[in-house]
């Protein structure tokens, strides 16, 4: 629903969900159109007010959903919307933004759910956009390593002249390629990410190193 006080019914498949014992996640959308609603409503407010005036229909929001899906096992309510964020104009000329975290932390909590087989294919075929993205990355490539060890270790028992080491450097060279693509930072991301910013790759890079540029910028 995408008012905030909108009616809904009760779904029975909810109940299936949770005699399979399924994972459930609820997301209620149109969050973004909330914040308009709420800026149309209080059009005179200032832009601390206006925010603690999402703040509470936020959480009357959370307590809505939760209303509905009290015979649910569920932990929290999902808040999503088009957008991270969405830029507000009150008529005294203040514009204030109002950011959405509710897409990303159910995308976080999804992978986090799930086996870790399943986790490790979902997460590698997500993009590294975010800082918490990137963090998981970084500890499940971290996690390759002993595999790629013990593959090496494995052809250094073979009794062949150059052959450990004809494929320690493919190895290498194969998983370089791999983590390098998995954050973005491969020629090709590269290259996308500094054409979107109108910016040559290699000032995109010296822009990075110097943390000019935003996390959110390069989505």
């Amino acid at each position: 629903s995408s008012g905030i006080n909108a009616e809904w019914p009760l779904r029975p498949g909810l109940q299936e969900i949770k005699k399979l014992g399924r994972p459930f996640f609820f997301g209620r959308t149109k969050t973004d159109h909330d914040v308009q609603d709420l800026a149309a409503e209080n059009p005179e407010e200032d832009a601390d007010t206006f925010k603690q005036i999402w703040e509470n229909a936020q959480e009357e929001i959370k307590k809505d959903c939760m209303h509905h899906l009290k015979d649910m096992t569920l932990g929290n309510v999902f808040l999503l919307s088009r957008t991270d964020y969405k830029t507000v104009d009150l008529e005294n000329e203040e514009t204030i933004k109002i950011e959405f975290d509710g897409n990303q932390r159910l995308k976080n909590t999804i992978i986090e759910s799930l086996p870790v087989l399943q986790k490790t294919a979902l997460l590698f075929s997500l993009g590294a956009d975010t800082k918490e993205l990137i963090r998981m990355k970084v500890e499940e490539l971290g996690n390759r390593i002993w595999k790629i060890a013990l593959i090496s270790a494995g052809a250094g028992a073979v009794p062949l002249p150059g052959f450990s080491l004809v494929v320690d450097i493919s190895l290498i060279e194969r998983e370089r390629a791999f983590q390098k693509k998995q954050l973005g930072i491969d020629e090709s991301s590269l290259n996308k990410k500094a054409e979107l910013l109108s910016m040559i790759k290699d000032d995109l890079i010296t822009a990075i190193k110097k943390k000019k540029v935003p996390t959110a910028t390069l989505r």
